[in-house]
Protein backbone atom coordinates (compact mmCIF):
# COMPACT_ATOMS: atom_id res chain seq x y z
CA UNK A 1 0.00 0.00 0.00
CA UNK A 2 1.08 3.39 -0.99
CA UNK A 3 2.23 5.63 1.87
CA UNK A 4 0.30 8.82 1.84
CA UNK A 5 -0.34 11.47 5.23
CA UNK A 6 -3.70 12.90 5.75
CA UNK A 7 -3.67 16.47 6.84
CA UNK A 8 -6.31 18.37 8.86
CA UNK A 9 -5.59 22.06 8.30
CA UNK A 10 -7.45 24.99 10.44
CA UNK A 11 -8.95 27.39 8.37
CA UNK A 12 -9.98 30.93 9.94
CA UNK A 13 -11.58 33.11 7.42
CA UNK A 14 -12.57 36.89 7.30
CA UNK A 15 -15.75 37.79 5.25
CA UNK A 16 -14.46 40.86 3.19
CA UNK A 17 -18.14 43.30 3.05
CA UNK A 18 -17.01 45.12 0.77
CA UNK A 19 -15.25 42.84 -1.51
CA UNK A 20 -17.53 40.17 -0.99
CA UNK A 21 -14.93 37.75 -0.82
CA UNK A 22 -13.37 35.44 2.05
CA UNK A 23 -9.68 36.60 3.36
CA UNK A 24 -7.79 34.15 5.17
CA UNK A 25 -6.50 35.49 8.15
CA UNK A 26 -3.99 32.27 8.59
CA UNK A 27 -4.04 28.69 8.15
CA UNK A 28 -2.18 25.97 10.23
CA UNK A 29 -1.72 22.20 9.77
CA UNK A 30 -2.59 20.76 13.42
CA UNK A 31 -2.38 17.16 12.36
CA UNK A 32 -0.41 14.49 9.99
CA UNK A 33 -1.68 10.89 10.06
CA UNK A 34 0.83 8.73 8.09
CA UNK A 35 -1.36 5.55 6.80
CA UNK A 36 1.54 3.21 6.66
CA UNK A 37 1.23 1.47 9.76
CA UNK A 38 -2.59 1.54 9.59
CA UNK A 39 -4.86 -1.66 8.88
CA UNK A 40 -6.34 -2.02 5.43
CA UNK A 41 -9.08 -4.35 6.95
CA UNK A 42 -11.83 -2.12 6.75
CA UNK A 43 -14.98 -2.13 4.16
CA UNK A 44 -13.20 1.16 2.10
CA UNK A 45 -10.11 -1.10 2.36
CA UNK A 46 -8.28 2.00 3.90
CA UNK A 47 -7.84 4.51 6.68
CA UNK A 48 -10.37 7.31 6.98
CA UNK A 49 -11.79 9.78 9.54
CA UNK A 50 -14.45 12.37 10.69
CA UNK A 51 -13.67 15.87 11.55
CA UNK A 52 -15.73 18.15 13.67
CA UNK A 53 -15.07 21.53 15.18
CA UNK A 54 -16.85 24.17 16.96
CA UNK A 55 -16.12 27.58 18.40
CA UNK A 56 -16.10 27.58 22.32
CA UNK A 57 -16.06 30.42 25.29
CA UNK A 58 -13.06 32.25 25.49
CA UNK A 59 -11.92 32.32 22.01
CA UNK A 60 -11.27 28.44 22.26
CA UNK A 61 -11.74 25.83 18.99
CA UNK A 62 -12.50 22.24 20.00
CA UNK A 63 -11.61 19.64 17.14
CA UNK A 64 -12.93 16.33 16.89
CA UNK A 65 -11.41 13.98 14.93
CA UNK A 66 -12.79 9.99 14.69
CA UNK A 67 -10.57 7.48 13.01
CA UNK A 68 -11.36 3.96 10.86
CA UNK A 69 -8.53 1.58 11.29
CA UNK A 70 -10.88 -1.58 11.29
CA UNK A 71 -13.62 -3.34 10.53
CA UNK A 72 -15.59 -3.08 13.74
CA UNK A 73 -16.07 0.56 12.43
CA UNK A 74 -18.47 -0.88 10.44
CA UNK A 75 -20.99 -2.52 12.55
CA UNK A 76 -24.79 -2.46 12.15
CA UNK A 77 -24.63 -1.14 8.33
CA UNK A 78 -23.13 2.64 8.98
CA UNK A 79 -19.83 3.71 9.26
CA UNK A 80 -18.86 3.86 12.94
CA UNK A 81 -15.08 4.50 14.36
CA UNK A 82 -12.69 3.01 16.58
CA UNK A 83 -11.48 6.12 18.28
CA UNK A 84 -11.40 9.82 19.32
CA UNK A 85 -8.93 12.54 19.48
CA UNK A 86 -10.31 15.81 20.86
CA UNK A 87 -7.72 18.81 20.33
CA UNK A 88 -7.97 22.45 21.96
CA UNK A 89 -6.17 24.83 20.37
CA UNK A 90 -6.62 28.85 20.70
CA UNK A 91 -8.16 31.39 18.25
CA UNK A 92 -4.84 32.01 16.82
CA UNK A 93 -4.64 28.20 16.34
CA UNK A 94 -2.16 27.55 19.33
CA UNK A 95 -2.34 23.85 21.34
CA UNK A 96 -4.01 24.08 24.18
CA UNK A 97 -4.45 19.95 24.69
CA UNK A 98 -4.92 16.87 22.81
CA UNK A 99 -6.67 13.67 23.96
CA UNK A 100 -7.78 10.09 22.71
CA UNK A 101 -10.03 7.84 23.57
CA UNK A 102 -10.81 4.65 22.29
CA UNK A 103 -14.32 3.93 20.37
CA UNK A 104 -15.05 0.16 22.05
CA UNK A 105 -17.17 -1.73 19.76
CA UNK A 106 -17.19 0.93 17.06
CA UNK A 107 -18.99 4.46 17.27
CA UNK A 108 -19.83 7.90 15.98
CA UNK A 109 -19.31 11.29 17.76
CA UNK A 110 -23.02 12.72 16.19
CA UNK A 111 -22.50 16.45 17.78
CA UNK A 112 -20.67 18.05 21.08
CA UNK A 113 -21.95 21.05 23.11
CA UNK A 114 -20.50 23.42 25.85
CA UNK A 115 -22.22 23.96 29.14
CA UNK A 116 -22.63 27.01 30.81
CA UNK A 117 -19.72 25.67 33.28
CA UNK A 118 -17.56 24.65 30.09
CA UNK A 119 -18.06 21.16 30.33
CA UNK A 120 -18.37 19.04 27.04
CA UNK A 121 -20.77 17.07 26.31
CA UNK A 122 -20.41 14.45 23.30
CA UNK A 123 -23.49 12.56 22.03
CA UNK A 124 -21.95 9.14 20.59
CA UNK A 125 -23.68 6.05 19.00
CA UNK A 126 -21.17 3.62 20.95
CA UNK A 127 -21.25 -0.21 20.37
CA UNK A 128 -25.30 -1.33 21.11
CA UNK A 129 -25.63 2.06 22.92
CA UNK A 130 -26.51 5.76 22.77
CA UNK A 131 -24.00 7.60 25.30
CA UNK A 132 -23.96 10.69 26.60
CA UNK A 133 -20.22 11.56 27.86
CA UNK A 134 -19.04 14.70 29.89
CA UNK A 135 -15.74 15.63 29.95
CA UNK A 136 -13.83 18.85 32.33
CA UNK A 137 -12.54 21.49 30.17
CA UNK A 138 -9.15 19.37 29.54
CA UNK A 139 -11.07 17.16 28.19
CA UNK A 140 -11.16 14.57 31.21
CA UNK A 141 -13.92 12.15 30.97
CA UNK A 142 -16.35 13.01 34.11
CA UNK A 143 -19.07 10.90 33.36
CA UNK A 144 -21.06 8.40 30.94
CA UNK A 145 -24.54 8.20 30.50
CA UNK A 146 -25.38 4.90 28.45
CA UNK A 147 -28.89 4.46 27.03
CA UNK A 148 -29.72 0.39 26.03
CA UNK A 149 -30.13 0.59 21.70
CA UNK A 150 -30.02 -3.17 21.27
CA UNK A 151 -31.77 -3.22 17.71
CA UNK A 152 -29.66 -0.37 16.58
CA UNK A 153 -32.37 1.27 15.19
CA UNK A 154 -32.57 4.80 17.31
CA UNK A 155 -29.83 7.42 16.22
CA UNK A 156 -29.16 10.17 18.17
CA UNK A 157 -28.48 13.49 15.88
CA UNK A 158 -28.54 17.10 18.03
CA UNK A 159 -27.67 18.07 21.45
CA UNK A 160 -28.59 21.82 22.56
CA UNK A 161 -29.24 23.68 25.65
CA UNK A 162 -32.19 23.91 27.60
CA UNK A 163 -31.29 27.70 28.70
CA UNK A 164 -32.68 26.16 32.50
CA UNK A 165 -29.87 23.88 33.31
CA UNK A 166 -30.32 21.44 31.73
CA UNK A 167 -30.39 19.71 27.96
CA UNK A 168 -32.25 19.00 25.07
CA UNK A 169 -31.31 15.97 22.68
CA UNK A 170 -32.79 15.16 19.15
CA UNK A 171 -33.02 11.50 18.33
CA UNK A 172 -35.18 9.40 15.24
CA UNK A 173 -35.94 5.83 14.95
CA UNK A 174 -35.74 4.18 11.35
CA UNK A 175 -37.59 1.07 11.04
CA UNK A 176 -37.05 -0.40 7.27
CA UNK A 177 -40.52 -1.46 5.55
CA UNK A 178 -40.23 -2.35 2.08
CA UNK A 179 -38.40 -2.37 -0.99
CA UNK A 180 -39.13 -1.20 -4.51
CA UNK A 181 -37.45 -2.32 -7.56
CA UNK A 182 -38.78 -0.89 -10.83
CA UNK A 183 -37.09 -1.85 -14.13
CA UNK A 184 -37.14 1.20 -16.82
CA UNK A 185 -35.08 -0.26 -19.47
CA UNK A 186 -33.85 -3.71 -19.26
CA UNK A 187 -30.91 -2.87 -18.75
CA UNK A 188 -31.82 -0.06 -15.74
CA UNK A 189 -33.15 -0.52 -12.68
CA UNK A 190 -33.91 1.54 -9.81
CA UNK A 191 -34.49 0.96 -6.04
CA UNK A 192 -36.27 2.46 -3.65
CA UNK A 193 -36.08 1.78 0.10
CA UNK A 194 -39.36 2.80 2.23
CA UNK A 195 -38.38 3.34 6.58
CA UNK A 196 -40.84 3.74 9.03
CA UNK A 197 -39.30 6.86 11.14
CA UNK A 198 -39.97 8.24 14.33
CA UNK A 199 -38.53 11.17 15.98
CA UNK A 200 -37.79 11.66 19.40
CA UNK A 201 -36.98 14.45 22.18
CA UNK A 202 -35.42 13.81 25.28
CA UNK A 203 -34.52 16.12 28.21
CA UNK A 204 -31.57 15.28 30.51
CA UNK A 205 -29.88 16.66 33.53
CA UNK A 206 -26.48 18.09 34.09
CA UNK A 207 -25.73 14.53 35.64
CA UNK A 208 -26.60 13.20 32.17
CA UNK A 209 -29.81 11.67 33.71
CA UNK A 210 -33.31 11.67 31.91
CA UNK A 211 -36.02 13.58 32.52
CA UNK A 212 -38.50 12.71 29.89
CA UNK A 213 -38.85 11.33 26.31
CA UNK A 214 -41.28 12.24 23.92
CA UNK A 215 -41.81 11.17 20.51
CA UNK A 216 -42.58 14.27 18.57
CA UNK A 217 -43.70 12.86 15.35
CA UNK A 218 -46.38 10.02 14.59
CA UNK A 219 -45.12 7.06 12.04
CA UNK A 220 -44.05 8.49 8.63
CA UNK A 221 -42.77 6.47 5.75
CA UNK A 222 -39.70 8.08 3.69
CA UNK A 223 -37.98 6.59 1.23
CA UNK A 224 -34.77 7.01 -0.12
Amino acid sequence: MKNFRLITSIIFCMLSIKVNAQVIVWEKAVDSVSTNNLSTNNYYGQFSNQIIAKRISNDNILLLQQFIVDSTSFAYNQVRYDSLKIDKFTINGQRKWTKKYPLTNGGVVKDFIETPDKHILLLIDLGINNSVVKLDSNGNIVNIKNFLNTDSLLRLTKIVDAKDGNFLILSKRSIYEFDDQNCWWWWWYSFTKGYNTKTYLTKINSNLNMLWNKQLTDNYIHTI
